[in-house]
């Protein structure tokens, strides 16, 4: 089967792809599927986007919904619109089962968005040396913004975001990596089965990935 599913908004494409593309760095034998129209492709793995629409995203919803009843393996990530009220019960109210799962990975930091920008905004001011003399006058001045934009500038933010993602990237391939020795270690052997395949007789492990700063 599809060892891991990303679920995730439309519009958060680019997210999923870097989700699936760093995790493929990490283990080029995973098989990745992604969604943002509720398919389950009958996955091990279902991480999944909490993003501020999710409670109201049917399809993600059953998605979701299909692997608890199921006893999944389901990793809350949070993304950067979500707002937590109640860390205890961070998850929305409309889906209680998240009660289950209720520790999760915080994708809400800079490093995750408009890298493309930032990619953009850094070559522009390489191109352009008069503009980034005056970027470093308003950062020596002590004006925020002028801080911000150097950092951009110089290349000492992607820097920065890239380690920040990496070491989170780590934390979920080590969640990933957990779920499914879990699952494979309840396989029954072919034996017990009559040679049913994993894909016909999977046992699901729920599991919730550790909480991290």
């Amino acid at each position: 089967p599809i060892q891991v599913l990303i679920s995730h908004a439309e519009e958060d494409l680019d997210l999923a792809n870097q989700i699936e593309l760093m995790l493929l760095e990490r283990d080029s034998s995973l098989s990745i599927a992604k969604s943002h129209i509720g398919q389950t492709f009958n996955a091990v793995v279902l991480i999944i986007v909490i993003d501020e629409g999710f409670a109201k995203d049917k399809p993600r919803l059953r998605q979701f919904q299909m692997h608890a009843d199921k006893n999944g393996c389901v990793m809350p990530l949070i993304h950067r619109n979500y707002e937590i009220v109640d860390y205890a019960e961070w998850w929305p109210a409309e889906v209680p089962d998240f009660r289950n799962y209720s520790l999760f990975l915080d994708f809400r930091g800079p490093e995750w968005y408009d890298i493309a920008e930032k990619a953009a905004k850094l070559e522009y001011y390489r191109k352009n040396p008069v503009r980034m003399h005056n970027i470093r006058l308003m950062a020596r001045k002590n004006d925020l913004w002028g801080i911000a934009e150097l950092a951009i500038a110089t290349g000492k933010a992607h820097e920065i975001e890239a380690a920040d993602r990496a070491r989170r990237m780590n934390q979920l391939h080590q969640e990933v990596k957990k779920g499914l020795e879990e699952w494979r270690g309840e396989q029954p052997d072919a034996g017990e089965t009559g040679g049913v395949s994993p894909t016909e007789a999977t046992t699901h492990i729920a599991h919730g990935p550790s909480l991290a700063p």
